[in-house]
């Protein structure tokens, strides 16, 4: 904790007041936006919550670049472009962020049109191994789940895990026979 003091003291943030936006569609993120505040407080940086009643205004503030801070969620999909290009591309659907790094795009793209299952499997690490060098968002923590697929839903081997821990798995597809 003094670590943390003294580094925002350093960068001159001590006393800074943010504001956190989040919903309060799902407890989860309300709660998450009171610790981290709580967190933050405790270091010097005052942090006011503000909460949007649905989950879907959250996200159109998000998209307006009507926030300072926020607290999101989403989910994780077997398939690794879910993370690295739809939420990190600077053209991905879903990059509310508008994070943009052109090797980081390079390295989506690579993956993402890999036909041969091992070179996906290299370019999904490849862009893995990048992550930490531009972390675009903190990643708080990972549900782990357990999923149930049918019986026909195959390939899903030793999993690839994310930065966020989601499991990325080398190949699978559906086929019934």
């Amino acid at each position: 904790m003094a670590e943390a003091k003294r580094l925002v003291q350093e960068a001159g943030f001590e006393g800074v007041s943010v504001d956190l936006n989040t919903s309060f569609a799902t407890t989860t993120l309300a709660d998450q936006a009171a610790l981290i505040k709580e967190q933050l407080n405790k270091i010097g940086i005052k942090v006011n919550i503000k909460l949007t009643a649905n989950f879907q205004d959250h996200l159109n503030e998000m998209l307006a670049d009507k926030f300072q801070l926020t607290v999101t969620g989403f989910g994780a999909s077997p398939d690794p472009d879910e993370f690295i290009y739809k939420h990190y591309h600077t053209k991905g659907a879903r990059n509310y962020y508008k994070f943009s790094d052109p090797k980081w795009d390079q390295l989506a793209e690579r993956q993402r049109v890999a036909v041969n299952p091992e070179e996906r499997k290299k370019g999904v690490k490849e862009a893995l191994a990048y992550y930490p060098e531009i972390v675009p968002n903190a990643m708080l923590y990972a549900s782990l789940n357990q999923n149930i697929y049918r019986n026909y839903a195959h390939g899903f081997g030793q999993p690839v895990y994310g930065p966020d821990i989601h499991a990325f798995y080398d190949v699978y597809w559906m086929e019934k026979r």
